[in-house]
């Protein structure tokens, strides 16, 4: 059995990294620090014009939309679509990248002039995607809204956009065209086995042109083809201030901030802070989001609430909340969202500590490289954050099904780097109704009788194909500093990588030699104390300390600089610490 799966232990390796010469002629090309160089070099930015581009992101660098594979022909269909005034129904996801996808394409056509009508289907009783089931309640809101506007309307739309969704959907898009709908698809998720049929579709997987894309990117991709095919329609739509929409869903989506990615976040997450949508404003509000926006800021205040209403009931909330005019429509949209989220995080801890339960006491669970839990009564809309906690403590695969009183299961997997939690599924296809996602995270379906054999198959692939050392976690480290380098000067130099996230992450540092100054004050899963080394000192903080062991003795922290806006200091944040050799410690940080 393997010793890390059994128990909440998981090895943490430092790998410290060692100064590299390019880094010193890159920082006279630049004139900046060796230190930011090194940081540089190590993200790939070894040509100065290029790291240059990259400490500068600008919207004029962004790759041309017509270099993704359907997208000019996705432009045209969509331009004749506001020209001729046809029906558009835009289906979209219930995620926060799907939701906000879907608001930006509704704005830009309500803007444009077009008639256009937004659907999202409900999480428990449509399930993800294009389903027949979906479709067919959109088509009846559709024929109500149309027929409140033209009692002489159309029985369902001329143009369906699929956005975040439609790229499995074979069936359901042969339906659509069987009926007489065109079809377009923008999406980033992958195929399954082959292409759907419709009058064009936009995936980065396609070619792998755009690979690192999220939905919201790729509808402003859309966007920007659309404003190329026809100059005139900028004087009413101006793309740089729906920047903020395609902020919000590119970081929820956790893809890699790099590319046009990175410059899409940096210039929208300037646009969310000028609060310019009136959901946005409010939002930001009961969430208590600043006036200069961060990924943080987007990724654990703003998006867990966007996700709350498709997680627990409807996500069609979140959408009207973005796509509201009136600032008192906000206002109850977003406190409805915030007390949804409430109620959310309550689900989930119930839920978790029932996983925890199975995977300490019931070896079948634990045992080998997946972790693949399920449970009659549990929320399904909960089970992919579940499955998020339980990869951050334990590292492996893992998978979480909500199954009805029927038996039916509806689940959500994350994997880890290195191993493809859609290869997991596909490997395991024989034991599922239906799966979907990236590398990273998916969806499926299942019987519960089938639970035990799916189990069984996902750990035998992963024995098969990951090696050892990817169960492990690993802290790239930048260097060792000691704690008085710990200032202002080099926050301020670290925060020109800024936006930092997934695939461009804040630089982690070793602080050798420390001792605390005075007891950790813990209130929840938030721990604060005082550092200190010889005469420097610093406050830092760390999330979900292990229970029942405290920091003692002599010890070492790895860990990054942050902004204490209330103090306005630099402190630290601790994400593992382990004893000096030879100091004395209490032992080391839960992994």
């Amino acid at each position: 059995m393997d010793e890390a799966a059994t128990g909440d232990k998981v090895e943490t390796i430092w790998e410290i990294g060692a100064s590299e010469e390019e880094a010193e002629a890159l920082a006279r090309d630049l004139g900046v620090s060796s230190l930011l160089a090194g940081l540089l070099v190590a993200r790939g930015y070894r040509d100065p014009a290029e790291a240059a581009r990259f400490l500068e992101p600008r919207l004029s660098d962004l790759e041309d939309p017509f270099a993704l594979t359907g997208l000019r022909q996705a432009a045209e269909r969509l331009k004749e679509a506001i020209v001729r005034r046809q029906c558009t129904l835009v289906y979209g996801d219930y995620d926060v990248d799907g939701v906000s996808a879907t608001a930006l394409l509704v704005r830009a056509m309500r803007l444009l002039g077009a008639p256009v009508s937004a659907f999202i289907p409900e999480r428990a009783s449509e399930g993800y995607g294009l389903t027949r089931k979906g479709l067919e309640r959109a088509f009846r809101l559709f024929r109500r809204e149309r027929g409140r506007h033209d009692p002489d309307g159309k029985e369902k739309p001329e143009l369906l956009i699929a956005v975040d969704c439609g790229t499995t959907s074979i069936d359901e898009l042969a339906w659509l065209a069987a009926e007489g709908v065109d079809a377009l698809v923008v999406d980033h998720h992958q195929p399954a086995g082959f292409w759907p049929q419709a009058c064009a579709i936009v995936n980065p997987h396609r070619d792998g042109r755009g690979s690192r894309l999220a939905s919201a990117g790729l509808v402003f991709k859309l966007l920007h083809g659309l404003l190329k095919l026809e100059p005139a329609y900028r004087e009413r739509l101006v793309l740089r201030e729906e920047l903020d929409l395609v902020a919000l869903g590119t970081i929820a989506d956790v893809v890699p901030l790099t590319g046009d990615n990175r410059i899409l976040v940096a210039r929208g997450l300037e646009q969310l802070g000028r609060r310019r949508l009136p959901g946005l404003r409010a939002l930001a509000g009961v969430s208590n989001v600043g006036e200069k926006p961060t990924v943080e800021d987007v990724a654990f205040r703003l998006a867990p609430r966007l996700n709350a209403s498709g997680r627990l009931d409807d996500a069609m909330e979140s959408l009207r909340l973005l796509l509201a005019d009136s600032a008192s429509e906000a206002e109850r949209g977003a406190l409805a969202l915030h007390q949804k989220n409430r109620q959310r995080r309550l689900v989930e801890h119930e839920m978790l500590e029932e996983a925890l339960q199975m995977v300490r006491k019931e070896p079948p669970a634990r045992i080998g490289r997946a972790i693949v839990v399920g449970k009659r009564g549990w929320h399904a809309g909960v089970a992919g954050v579940v499955a998020s906690r339980l990869l951050s403590r334990f590292h492996r695969l893992v998978a979480v099904v909500a199954f009805d009183e029927s038996g039916n299961g509806k689940g959500s997997a994350r994997g880890i780097p290195g191993m493809s939690i859609v290869e997991g599924l596909r490997a395991s296809a024989a034991h599922l109704d239906k799966f979907g996602g990236h590398d990273l995270a998916a969806g499926f379906s299942l019987r519960e009788a089938n639970l035990a054999a799916f189990r069984e198959e996902l750990n035998r692939w992963a024995a098969r194909n990951g090696a050892p050392e990817l169960f492990c976690k690993r802290l790239q480290i930048v260097r060792l500093l000691p704690l008085s380098a710990a200032s202002l000067p080099l926050y301020e130099e670290l925060e020109r990588l800024a936006p930092f996230g997934a695939g461009n992450t804040r630089p982690l540092f070793a602080f050798p030699t420390l001792c605390l100054e005075g007891p950790p004050v813990q209130a929840g899963r938030l721990t604060r104390m005082l550092l200190r080394s010889g005469d420097a000192r610093c406050e830092a903080f760390s999330f979900d300390p292990p229970d029942g062991r405290v920091i003692s003795g002599r010890f070492q922290v790895a860990g990054h600089l942050d902004w204490d806006t209330v103090g306005k200091r630099v402190r630290l944040r601790i994400v593992d610490w382990r004893p000096e050799p030879g100091g004395g410690g209490a032992g080391t940080i839960e992994r």
